[in-house]
């Protein structure tokens, strides 16, 4: 299953490269992580994009409009039965991350 998650988490970030030339994808973005379901129908890919909250939802929505043919070029060549639904999501690590740097810092200085 890991396998295959990697597969399709490279085989998306190269299309999405390739493919999807959205003047509105201007802003730096990266495939972090896809996530498969047990009954491989729904694979989950998540985004990271460095951009203020508004132009995330901006690049989000662009990459979720192009997710039925991300998925028909992602299917060309695959050995799998079900071709799965793509479901772009953005991954908020970062931000979480940044936060919980901000409690443990402010705990330091009490």
């Amino acid at each position: 299953m890991e396998r295959v998650q990697r597969e399709l988490q490279r085989r998306i970030a190269s299309l999405v490269l390739v493919e999807l030339k959205d003047p509105r994808l201007a802003y730096p973005f990266a495939i972090t992580d896809a996530q498969i379901s047990g009954d491989l129908r729904v694979l989950k890919v998540f985004v990271s994009i460095d951009a203020p909250a508004p132009e995330q939802e901006v690049v989000l929505g662009v990459l979720q409009k192009a997710s039925g043919r991300i998925r028909h070029l992602m299917g060309e060549g695959l050995e799998l039965r079900i071709i799965p639904e793509v479901r772009f999501l953005l991954d908020d690590t970062p931000e979480k991350a940044q936060r919980i740097d901000q409690i443990i810092d402010g705990l330091h200085r009490d």
